[in-house]
């Protein structure tokens, strides 16, 4: 190997370090975000306070699930049509979540409920801004994780 391709490559090693320690820390959960580390129940209880700022929020998903009430028959047991919204709960409050371009929410009938983009009964990190809506908390999701 000549001695320019030498300084070539030992010229991109550094370069190359960087790149790998950014991945690496990306791919580990390295935190390098600006929200605030809260739990649910301080900014249900105080939400006048959070209103508006950045946080990041461990909690489980949940909705709240309604579904018409025809009489089903036998031959279709699924007749019902059911939906609702998704929020993050825990045990001490709830914060309704909204995405970007829509609210997250369930869909299906009364044997089969699905939800977007979380899965209900999951752990999940949130982060985003908190907002309030009809005097409730929201959070404005920016990013999230199963955990």
């Amino acid at each position: 190997m000549q001695s320019r391709e030498k300084r070539v490559l030992l010229g991109i090693v550094p370069i190359l370090l960087v790149v790998l320690a950014t991945v690496t820390a990306t791919l580990s959960g390295g935190d390098k975000s600006s929200a605030e580390k809260t739990d649910i129940e301080e900014i249900v209880q105080n939400l006048d306070k959070w209103t508006g700022e950045r946080v990041t929020v461990n909690g489980t998903a949940s909705a709240n699930i309604v579904c018409t009430q025809m009489a089903c028959t036998s031959e279709n047991p699924c007749c019902n049509t059911c939906g609702g919204d998704l929020f993050l709960r825990s045990d001490n409050g709830s914060l309704m979540l909204e995405f970007p371009n829509s609210t997250g929410s369930c869909s299906g009938n009364n044997c089969n409920i699905t939800c977007q983009p979380l899965e209900r009964g999951k752990d999940y990190k949130l982060e985003g801004a908190v907002g309030k809506s009809d005097g409730r908390a929201t959070l404005n999701v920016t990013e999230y994780r199963t955990l």
